[in-house]
């Protein structure tokens, strides 16, 4: 009777053992799981698409740092020559992908040597497309180029030298933003999206015949 009450005394004392950890594996689980519920996804639950249903959300997933919360927002004034289009994505930790868009007074070649580079650190990748100009920089900065010949608005000088130009900005405070190629392709992707969505908002003139998508930069 000892050797068997023995036996069945350490047969329980290794279950309860198996069973502690395994409670303690399952609580450290569900807390991982709530903490990356809570903290993590914020982003995860924008909707589908932002910037009036033109920006996929997995598109600003990849250039924003993961954040508890996140919301977006997006507003234009004026018309033509006039417009301004903003749309942002901002986190609960204070980092935000920020777009701007006008119809400017601006040729192709000054855009490119002087307003696309300006505030943006290099170096610069560069492509182009259909008429349609892009740069990017290591700053997180993208600019695209859309020539535009505005119909309506205040327009100064010779309306065929205006142009869509959107710029688009990543800042993060807390938490570092990603960097390297995929987010300099990333944020030129948004850029020619809300570039093509504005670009109907201002009623240009001349149809566009927009290709699906801008030349990939080459990797360096």
């Amino acid at each position: 009777m000892t050797g068997t009450a023995e036996r069945a005394r350490r047969e329980y004392t290794w279950k309860a053992f198996v069973l502690c950890v395994v409670g303690f594996c399952l609580a450290g689980l569900a807390a991982w799981f709530g903490y990356v519920q809570l903290f993590t996804k914020g982003l995860e639950r924008l909707p589908a698409t932002v910037c009036d249903d033109t920006v996929p959300r997995d598109m600003v997933i990849r250039v924003l740092p993961e954040a508890r919360a996140a919301d977006e927002r997006a507003h234009s004034t004026g018309a033509g020559a006039d417009l301004d289009y903003f749309c942002q994505v901002t986190t609960s930790d204070d980092a935000q992908i920020w777009s701007r868009t006008q119809v400017v007074d601006v040729s192709r070649k000054d855009w490119l040597e002087r307003d696309g580079r300006r505030g943006a650190g290099g170096p610069f990748d560069h492509v182009a497309s259909a008429g349609v100009e892009a740069l990017a920089s290591e700053d997180r900065y993208s600019g695209v180029y859309i020539p535009c010949t505005p119909s309506t608005g205040h327009i100064y000088g010779d309306p065929v030298d205006y142009a869509v130009v959107t710029e688009v900005w990543v800042s993060a405070y807390d938490d570092p933003a990603p960097t390297g190629p995929v987010v300099r392709q990333t944020l030129t992707d948004i850029a020619y999206r809300v570039a093509r969505h504005a670009y109907e908002l201002a009623g240009c003139r001349a149809p566009h015949a927009f290709p699906a998508e801008l030349p990939r930069y080459e990797v360096r």
